[in-house]
């Protein structure tokens, strides 16, 4: 992220991109809230498909990263241990990435 956005409060929350963060999802409730017009069970079903592939992005960057993490620095001692064999728990991670690319391109079907 750029420097901008590196600000934190005294709690170490980064508030710039908090502030983004919460512009981008309000204005986006916004414009689906107000544009419509007759159309509101679309707009629901957008929104709620949108809200859904937004979680699941976050989900698929925390997976990556925790594979990334497990094969470059594993030797960092950590809190938590899905497993103590360190390919049981990559493969673990991998499953679930395949599961929730899944679970975000399913999002986009009609039903």
């Amino acid at each position: 992220m750029p420097k901008f956005f590196t600000k934190t409060t005294k709690h170490g929350v980064p508030i710039r991109i908090m502030i983004l963060q919460s512009s981008i999802v309000t204005i986006s409730a916004l414009l689906i809230t107000f544009t419509s017009g007759a159309n509101a069970d679309f707009a629901f079903n957008v929104s709620l498909a949108v809200t859904t592939a937004q979680y699941l992005m976050v989900y698929m960057i925390m997976l990556i990263a925790y594979i990334v993490l497990k094969r470059r620095h594993e030797d960092y001692h950590r809190m938590y241990y899905m497993s103590k064999n360190p390919n049981t728990s990559i493969a673990i991670a991998i499953l679930a990435l395949i599961i929730t690319v899944i679970a975000f391109f399913v999002t986009f079907v009609p039903a």
